[in-house]
């Protein structure tokens, strides 16, 4: 079965259309900077 690409959210009046291959993106991007920040030696210590 192919992976879905968009979904459909109403919140509202309003219908939008979210491209979750993005959300995916910026998800592992902000766990990438977490461990970034994670792994950063504090000074002074």
């Amino acid at each position: 079965m192919a992976e879905k690409n968009e979904q459909l959210k109403k919140e509202g009046n309003a219908f939008y259309e979210l491209d979750l291959n993005c959300i995916r993106k910026k998800n592992e991007q902000k766990k990438q900077n977490r461990k970034q920040v994670k792994n950063r030696q504090k000074p002074g210590r």
